[in-house]
């Protein structure tokens, strides 16, 4: 059939199809419009998070921080003011006759300080023979109470490593006389590291017992 322009008009079909097309076009616009409007509704949305949004790490920093935080009495302030306490607590059972006869039956039985290998909070056989002659003390006599010194050599240069392993000494003997019946409440434990040595690195390893007043 031919226009009065005489050129072919467009078939029916054709014209359909080509409405359609522009249809499902403007459907297809519309769609990615209104995904990109919805919270995670398409893939930009993910990539469209700022970097500076993420926490950045600071693990490193916190780390000093804290190392610097424990440190605040380092372990030679801390050794050397627990060797302030003993001494104090020597003077005040010395001005004590009582306390001073206590001291002098431990001192008997103990036969001198019970002393440990290198590196090692393990007791000796002739150690755990020590502790069980104070336990025997402190049961003749209910009253007296007593503080567990312990020390170490002076030649570890690990001042922390010094200080922990000196506690460890002290809270060995005391673990062992309350296991043996001595009320905890009478036994007190404490590490002064190597900030009392002896004239050997041998006699240094040890743990003394001390009467106490009070």
């Amino acid at each position: 059939m031919m226009s009065k322009h005489g050129g072919e008009s467009p078939h029916p079909i054709r014209r359909i199809i080509a409405g359609l097309s522009i249809v499902f076009l403007l459907v297809v616009l519309a769609v990615v419009g209104v995904l990109a409007l919805v919270p995670g509704g398409g893939e930009q949305q993910s990539t469209a998070i700022p970097v500076t949004a993420l926490p950045v790490p600071t693990s490193e920093t916190s780390h000093e921080h804290h190392i610097a935080a424990a440190h605040e009495i380092s372990p030679g302030q801390a050794a050397f003011t627990a060797r302030e306490q003993v001494d104090r607590d020597r003077q005040i059972a010395a001005g004590n006759p009582s306390v001073r006869e206590t001291q002098s039956r431990i001192d008997q039985a103990m036969g001198g300080p019970v002393l440990f290998g290198p590196d090692t909070a393990t007791l000796t056989p002739y150690g755990e023979t020590q502790i069980q002659r104070i336990v025997a003390v402190l049961r003749a006599d209910p009253a007296a109470r007593v503080e567990v010194v312990g020390s170490t050599a002076v030649e570890i240069n690990d001042p922390p490593l010094c200080l922990q392993l000196s506690r460890m000494r002290a809270e060995q003997v005391a673990l062992r006389m309350e296991m043996a019946g001595i009320d905890p409440s009478r036994v007190s434990a404490t590490g002064i590291s190597h900030s009392d040595p002896r004239d050997t690195a041998a006699e240094s390893r040890r743990v003394e017992v001390l009467a106490l007043a009070g």
